[in-house]
């Protein structure tokens, strides 16, 4: 709620806690340098970014160098008082 209303435009939603990206063959250099870069100077909590051929994630956040690699399964947890996301990414 921004003054008791809906959000109306953009800026009045604030930043996300988590972006997920698929990858596509032409942009993949834009995905993960670019796109991650503005994400992270952002604050986005989590970027994910989902490689369908090779059926990995690569989960970076907002101080990573590096990312984490998830290639068995995926759990994201933001609210404790939730359920947690769990994905098997159905790698042998």
């Amino acid at each position: 709620m921004v003054d008791g209303r809906e959000p109306i435009e953009w800026p009045e939603f604030g930043v996300p806690i988590l972006i997920a990206d698929v990858l596509s063959p032409s942009p993949a250099r834009y995905d993960r340098l670019t796109k991650r870069r503005r994400y992270q100077a952002s604050g986005v909590a989590a970027y994910w970014i989902v490689d369908v051929d090779a059926r990995l994630v690569e989960i970076w956040h907002p101080d990573s160098s590096q990312p984490t690699i998830a290639d068995q399964s995926l759990s994201w947890h933001p609210d404790p008082s939730a359920p947690a996301l769990q994905i098997d990414l159905g790698k042998t």
